[in-house]
């Protein structure tokens, strides 16, 4: 299998020699570089523990050059969460005004921490998912949360994703209802788990107003069926089951299962008859039902403290973060 992206290139095979034959292939068509081994790949550190069975992914380097380039802002010491915990600490369009040179950084250190968050960290996803939210307007509170971020970066620098072993996959949903304090919409968190190591995750507030815990979970599951789909339909051209394991030849493939903690917004999802609670509800969100119905995706229930997406949907203390990370195969 080759992965492209531009001009950058990635082979992966069974063994040394099916990967040349492929390389050889590529360059009898395009012009090509050979350089061996990946350890760098799009801003990645690619580090192969072959002994382990294990590839990890981590920007160590992109990380070091960010916290050289914000050094003279960021305080001293470092922390162990990224987004401090607590309903008193959460962040609102309010507070003091921010400098001139601090409003002008601002946009593009959230934009240099949401491409972290996206590729190799989704430990800082959610605490960078709220301060994108002020980026046009930011106060004071926002630019101290980011530094925050930055702190905690220190700390954790040579962090990353780790994949190997022999763990099937896992997909988690959550939410966490009217979470935003400026619009009370909530935040849906979701996250799929491959061999140990997160393959797709998202922490991303809710395009409308859910009027209960139910219902943002619902709301939820729509985002999280989206990523199952996309991971099925992958799994399916690789020639792998539900588990991400080899399939056998014209073997079906199986539904793949979504862990949530809401039993309700499990009642609504495996029930097609619509009732007076759910009739309000916009027909985009009834998608992940349908799905349901049609035997692609399987809803069952996981208490909070296993469900490894409870980090996408609010700031938690070091121990259910570090549960979290540990679900995902990020590095505690």
């Amino acid at each position: 299998m080759a992965a492209i992206y531009v001009d950058d290139g990635i082979v992966a095979a069974r063994d040394a020699e099916a990967a040349r034959r492929l390389a050889d292939i590529v360059a009898s068509c395009f012009e090509i570089r050979r350089m061996g081994e990946p350890k760098m790949i799009l801003g990645m550190n690619v580090t192969r523990e072959k002994a382990a069975g294990t590839i990890t992914l981590s920007q160590k380097d992109a990380i070091a050059a960010l916290l050289e380039m914000y050094a003279e802002h960021m305080p001293r010491g470092e922390v162990t969460v990224p987004s401090q915990p607590g309903s008193a600490h959460q962040l609102c369009s309010g507070g003091q005004e921010l400098s001139a040179d601090a409003t002008l950084l601002y946009p593009s250190l959230v934009g240099s921490l949401q491409h972290l968050a996206n590729s190799t960290r989704p430990d800082i996803a959610y605490a960078v998912g709220v301060l994108g939210r002020y980026s046009k307007q930011p106060r004071q509170p926002h630019w101290d949360a980011a530094l925050r971020v930055l702190r905690y970066l220190r700390g954790t620098q040579s962090r990353g994703i780790t994949y190997g072993g022999t763990k099937g996959l896992r997909v988690y949903c959550d939410a966490d209802h009217a979470g935003c304090v400026d619009t009370r919409r909530s935040t849906t968190g979701a996250v799929t788990v491959l061999h140990g190591g997160a393959v797709d995750w998202s922490s991303t507030l809710q395009s409308t107003v859910a009027a209960s815990t139910c219902e943002a979970e619902y709301q939820a599951a729509g985002v999280v069926v989206r990523m199952a789909l996309w991971l099925r339909k992958i799994l399916t051209d690789l020639g792998l089951d539900a588990q991400g394991r080899p399939a056998a030849a014209g073997e079906q493939l199986q539904p793949i299962v979504v862990d949530c903690d809401n039993q309700g917004a499990i009642a609504l999802l495996n029930n097609p008859a619509s009732t007076r609670r759910s009739k309000h509800i916009d027909i985009i969100h009834h998608f992940a039902r349908d799905r349901v119905e049609q035997g692609q995706v399987e809803f069952k229930y996981c208490p909070s403290a296993m469900n490894v997406s409870d980090c996408f949907t609010k700031s938690l203390g070091p121990t259910g973060f570090n549960s979290c990370l540990a679900g995902m195969g990020v590095g505690i």
